[in-house]
């Protein structure tokens, strides 16, 4: 089965149960969900005031905007990115890290 992520009114749910909003404030895990298209708005923005890491930002934007996903999870110590169409099995992971830490 599909892990579903959607936006709620104050954070996220997955497969419909809605994940505590303190897991991304407190860094309880080492990624964040991050809607894709605000996530590559920012980037955006970020790269034009870029004075260092411009081209590996600028790699990141070419890999962002090729997606098809709508969420993803986004590595707060690097700038790897988890989404389900490129990494299904760890996809998978990290969703049932975050319903863990959301009991």
């Amino acid at each position: 089965m599909k892990n579903v992520i959607k936006a709620t009114e104050y954070f996220y749910s997955i497969n419909g149960v809605e994940l505590k909003e303190v897991i991304q404030q407190e860094e309880l895990s080492d990624y964040q969900i991050r809607d894709v298209k605000e996530f590559t708005h920012s980037l955006i923005q970020w790269i034009g005031e870029a004075v260092r890491d411009r081209e590996v930002m600028l790699e990141d934007l070419k890999y962002l905007m090729n997606l098809e996903d709508e969420f993803m999870f986004s590595s707060i110590q690097t700038n790897e990115y988890i989404c389900f169409s490129d990494n299904e099995e760890r996809f998978d992971e990290l969703c049932a890290e975050f319903l863990a830490l959301s009991v």
